[in-house]
């Protein structure tokens, strides 16, 4: 239960934060452009990882190797900042199976 609160108490702090960078950000709107718009053909949908396997439906498991995991615990708290899974995986209040 300590970890559930720990999670709800940096997830707070962190919706705090970004209301103070939406409110800057709303400032900045006005005083320039956005350099990136325009751009989206550019960007990237996936990050794919690198043991990424160009034949992955054959044999598809759930089960990760530690590379996979870690690249995909990675991603989650890069892509997904303010969720309470982000929170939980940067944190380490989590159990791993030995």
């Amino acid at each position: 239960m300590p970890e559930y609160a720990k999670a709800i108490s940096l997830l707070n702090q962190d919706k705090q934060n970004l209301k103070r960078q939406r409110s800057l950000a709303v400032q900045e709107d006005y005083e320039e452009d956005d350099p990136r718009a325009g751009r989206l053909a550019n960007l990237s949908f996936w990050n794919l990882p690198p043991t990424y396997d160009h034949d992955w439906p054959e044999g598809l498991t759930m089960a990760l190797s530690y590379e996979e995991a870690l690249f995909l615990k990675e991603q989650i708290e890069i892509t997904q900042p303010n969720t309470m899974l982000a929170k939980i995986l940067k944190n380490e209040l989590y159990i791993c199976p030995n």
